[in-house]
């Protein structure tokens, strides 16, 4: 403990020697825990970087709310005019109740990625590098439960090939009713070959 020289007194030497140690006391017990509290708070305040993305189904698809689980998926090549679909559906095709969902192309597609498009009821008129998906429900009553990609926003789906059969990523994508384009959901899944 240094004493100041000037002014020196008993008194004096005494209250400055009893501050001190009161400020380190004070500092042990109180200045230091707020310290780590505000470092450690403001370590485990720090913002997120991770987007809050949708999970995607691994064997199936999600429209809306409904999640389905494929039962069986199969690709279909038009012999005129070339283009592939992949369908997926999630139990025996012929049951009428079967729920559906589809990828299609111009073509057979490659391994890569392909922009999602407005489904126009054709895939004739996509481009190589595009795709069009719709997803069904219930068809005992017709086209009042098919959705179809609108092609708004930039979203891509993923192909992979596996031992010679599809797998098709489709991230969370807008889709509209064919019958009244006003009833909007979403679509999501991973449509798998089998």
């Amino acid at each position: 403990m240094k004493i100041p020289v000037s002014g020196y007194s008993p008194l004096s030497s005494f209250a400055y020697f009893w501050i001190s140690q009161t400020n380190t006391n004070y500092m042990k017990k109180f200045l230091l825990p707020i310290l780590a509290l505000v470092c450690i708070l403001s370590v485990s305040c720090k913002k997120s970087s991770t987007p809050n993305t949708p999970a995607i189904p691994a064997n199936g698809w999600t429209l809306g709310a409904t999640t389905y689980t494929t039962f069986f998926g199969f690709r279909n090549v038009d012999g005129s005019d070339g283009t592939m679909f992949l369908s997926v559906v999630d139990r025996n095709p012929v049951d009428p109740a079967v729920n559906s969902a589809l990828v299609a192309f111009k073509a057979v597609p490659a391994a890569g990625t392909y922009k999602v498009v407005a489904w126009t009821g054709s895939s004739s008129t996509l481009g190589a590098t595009e795709c069009a998906v719709s997803a069904g429900y219930d068809h005992t009553s017709g086209s009042t439960h098919i959705y179809n990609s609108t092609g708004a926003g930039t979203v891509y789906v993923t192909v992979s090939l596996t031992g010679g059969k599809f797998t098709m990523v489709v991230p969370e994508i807008p889709v509209a009713n064919q019958a009244n384009a006003s009833d909007v959901s979403t679509l999501k899944g991973t449509l798998i070959e089998n």
